[in-house]
């Protein structure tokens, strides 16, 4: 974050919509398989894990591949 100069304030509010917005997706997916066992929360969390693992294997593909660099500049000192 402290690469983003005067974006750093705005970075940090979209990681903590984009939290709010997974905890929401999740919570709804539990809430409509409920079967009175921890099994859905449990499948919710694997898949939760499971996706989180993709993402990081992507982006460091991609970052090797040099598809994905890093764009932000620091300013001047």
């Amino acid at each position: 974050m402290s690469a983003a100069g005067n974006a750093s304030g705005s970075g940090s509010a979209l990681i903590g919509v984009l939290q709010f917005g997974y905890a929401f997706a999740a919570s709804g997916v539990v809430s409509k398989t409920q079967n009175g066992t921890a099994f859905p929360m449990t499948l919710t969390i694997l898949g939760c894990a499971a996706l989180a693992s993709l993402t990081s294997l992507l982006f460091r593909f991609m970052q090797q591949q040099g598809r994905f660099r890093r764009r932000v500049t620091m300013p001047p000192r």
